[in-house]
């Protein structure tokens, strides 16, 4: 469908319009979440609770997600902007890890309702870089993201679901 538009649109003489990626564009809005965290495969769980506003720009296919979470004592905010690659199931972006590990890119794949990504950051405590991954899976309600730490065999280090505000 997206090549017929295309091509409809060249033989009229007139620019494509842009294409909206049906996942990334399903998470504009306000959500809130709640879920738990933990910055160490062997560290406690905690209770986590975030308010996010997404942005999705359909003339790049790119999603801003802009969040305030809470865990027991602490704020951080959990920022990031993925894009679809046109006509592709690739998808490319940067993602801010709150517990300071700071911002890293991403690099990743959609399959119909789910986004999964990896990347590497530097530990703040050993200095050692290390691999991360994330997913994101559309719900019926909403959305959840996991993350899992990838040099421990996918130990899931947190899980936050996202319900329409």
């Amino acid at each position: 469908m997206k090549r017929l538009v295309m091509l409809i649109a060249l033989l009229n003489g007139t620019p494509a319009p842009a294409l909206s990626d049906p996942f990334l564009s399903s998470m504009e809005g306000q959500w809130t979440g709640a879920g738990w965290a933990k910055k160490t495969p062997d560290s406690e769980r905690e209770a986590v609770r975030c308010r996010v506003k997404n942005t999705y720009a359909t003339s790049n296919q790119r999603l801003i997600f802009n969040g305030k979470c809470v865990v027991p004592g602490k704020r951080f905010n959990l920022n990031g902007d993925v894009s679809a690659l046109d006509g592709t199931n690739v998808i490319k972006g940067r993602w801010t890890n709150p517990f300071g590990i700071g911002s890293a890119l991403i690099n990743g794949r959609r399959n119909d309702d789910r986004i999964y990504f990896t990347f590497r950051v530097k530990d703040p405590d050993t200095n050692k870089s290390i691999e991360r991954g994330m997913s994101w899976t559309r719900l019926k309600d909403g959305f959840s993201i996991t993350t899992h730490d990838l040099e421990n065999n996918g130990t899931d280090l947190s899980q936050l679901e996202f319900k329409r505000k």
